[in-house]
């Protein structure tokens, strides 16, 4: 028996880590020169405790329930066309 894993292409936790690795981009790696492994180590730490206590906040979810069990309906309509 086969089981299919869909993972939301426009909401997915892969979309959220992109967020933030964009997030560390802009604010702590954009035109930085690190000396050399341990001044960017101390840099990137520093970031993500400040980060973590002043502007965390949960990411959410922008798709509701209704819209991933209308996909499911027309993925298990196409498998059973393809059968």
């Amino acid at each position: 028996m086969q089981h299919l894993y869909w993972l939301p292409t426009h909401a997915s936790w892969l979309s959220f880590v992109e967020v933030w690795f964009s997030i560390l981009s802009k604010k702590c790696l954009k035109r930085s020169d690190f000396a050399d492994f341990t001044t960017a180590e101390q840099a990137l730490s520093d970031f993500i405790a400040t980060y973590n206590a002043h502007q965390a906040h949960p990411f959410t979810w922008r798709k509701g329930v209704r819209f991933y069990q209308r996909l499911k309906d027309k993925l298990s309509a196409t498998e059973a066309l393809a059968a």
